[in-house]
């Protein structure tokens, strides 16, 4: 069976250690309340929990999902999960698709504000030349960890990775969008934002005031994490999260 886990946007993007830990808690769940608390349900406090431990907004996630039989397929998750080089026409389209707005777009893009990003999709606004999105100062310093020894020098490029947040790289906060008003933001996508003005604006409004950014940051997490749930009868509770029943 070919899982999400391994899909394209996804491949070497979710660590074997996170996914370790996210079976060991459901674990520990299990031995407590077996046949009760999803997958679907952990992942989901588990993502709210790691965002206030880095000093994001305390999210108030509702609970009773379910979880799928199946695992989602290379096509649905691609057609799903909008790709780092997409402009904002497309990105507006890709959120619209799933009831989401411009406001949704700009807060849920805001979770750059932590992680780290592969080389090998970095490498896309580097090479053949440098993208128009990248401060020049920002670019070569990107060279300089993407692509050590040149362009002809692959080894080992596939695991090297760079932080999306070299301001404040292990906190949740709004530095991200001062990122991008600065061009020293890694993704086509997030320089993208910059091109139509509702999300320009957005962008302005949350690289000011942080509070704005938290606020909306929750309510568009509410909204992202109801999408396409099972409840009720629908699904089943997966005893470990990595794999089927």
């Amino acid at each position: 069976m070919v899982s999400e886990q391994v899909a394209a946007p996804n491949n070497r993007s979710l660590r074997t250690s996170t996914i370790r830990i996210l079976d060991q808690i459901k674990d520990k769940v299990e031995a407590v309340c077996p046949g009760v608390v999803s997958c679907a349900d952990t992942i989901v406090l588990s993502t709210a929990i790691a965002v206030e431990l880095v000093g994001g907004p305390n999210i108030p996630m509702l609970l009773g999902r379910r979880d799928s039989n199946n695992a989602a397929s290379n096509q649905t998750v691609v057609a799903n999960i909008p790709a780092p080089t997409l402009n904002i026409s497309a990105l507006k389209q890709n959120f619209q698709n799933h009831g989401l707005d411009s406001a949704d777009l700009v807060a849920l893009s805001g979770g750059h504000t932590f992680g780290q990003a592969h080389c090998r999709v970095v490498d896309l606004q580097l090479t053949p030349t440098v993208s128009t999105d990248l401060n020049a100062a920002f670019a070569a310093n990107l060279s300089r960890i993407c692509i050590p020894g040149g362009t002809n020098n692959s080894a080992n490029r596939g695991a090297l990775t760079v932080h999306l947040d070299f301001i404040s790289k292990d906190v949740f906060d709004n530095s991200y969008y001062t990122n991008v008003l600065n061009k020293v933001a890694i993704f086509h996508s997030d320089a993208a934002l910059l091109n139509a003005t509702d999300t320009k604006q957005l962008v302005q409004l949350y690289a000011q005031d942080q509070n704005k950014f938290f606020q909306q940051f929750k309510v568009s997490m509410l909204k992202l994490t109801q999408l396409g749930v099972l409840t009720g009868r629908n699904g089943i509770i997966r005893k470990k999260c990595s794999v089927p029943n």
